[in-house]
């Protein structure tokens, strides 16, 4: 759905290669929620609580808590999509509902970093398990905050692309051509909330934690570094 991002009917469109794959699956299920009439609000939660739950498998001595974790940490995936394909459906958004939305994300978020951090360390017993966990949270949550800013504070003006375009292309092709590389990267590249959870529950199951913490802390990394430069481009050009 594309509204303005300043109006309460605005749902993010789902263009990243990660959360396509996801909104296909998605599709099998939303048929189910219609037919049982269930509300966006209800799905968000189930969806929420299958979240929390994957992320406390990950930290429990439970014979193939991977596998669960993974299952449940994917169905929160996809089951956060089909909220919103509820919510189009029905043609029915709140204020409430992007709330629980945004809490559940962001909870999830934050307890699946925590539960990787702390099965690692566990098993390796090494403080680097600890700062790198401490690095991934801090730099995924300050990227979040800055993709946040950009949709709500920064992004509600529509002619705000085709007036960068102009003043770039008179000037030189050159960061036109930056602009369209970053934005790629930030696109698919990034680590958006699908990727997080994709990539981090492909390492869980196949029981690479430590190393899905290392590959999730340089993705996080590089993301925050890629959105001030992408920001600091399109600024400078205003």
């Amino acid at each position: 759905m594309s509204l303005d991002s300043s109006t309460k009917n605005y749902i993010p469109p789902r263009e990243n290669i990660i959360e396509n794959i996801y909104n296909n699956i998605s599709n099998y299920f939303t048929p189910f929620f219609i037919k049982f009439k269930f509300s966006p609000n209800l799905v968000t939660i189930i969806s929420g609580l299958l979240g929390l739950m994957g992320s406390y498998f990950l930290i429990i001595d439970f014979p193939n808590s991977n596998i669960f974790s993974f299952i449940l940490i994917n169905l929160f995936v996809v089951l956060d999509l089909v909220d919103g394909d509820l919510a189009r459906h029905y043609n029915k958004t709140s204020l409430f509902g992007r709330w629980l939305d945004l809490f559940f994300d962001k909870s999830v978020e934050v307890l699946f970093i925590f539960s990787l951090t702390l099965s690692c360390y566990r098993i390796n017993m090494d403080l680097l398990t600890i700062f790198l966990g401490f690095t991934l949270l801090s730099a995924h949550l300050i990227y979040q905050y800055v993709m946040i800013a950009n949709l709500y504070w920064f992004d509600n003006s529509k002619s705000d692309d085709k007036q960068l375009s102009k003043k770039t292309n008179i000037h030189n092709n050159k960061p036109s051509f930056m602009k369209m590389v970053l934005k790629g990267i930030m696109l698919h590249l990034t680590l958006k909330h699908s990727t997080l959870f994709f990539v981090g529950s492909l390492f869980v199951l196949f029981n690479l934690r430590y190393e899905g913490l290392l590959v999730l802390s340089f993705i996080a990394i590089y993301s925050l570094l890629i959105s001030i430069l992408w920001n600091f481009i399109r600024f400078r050009n205003q």
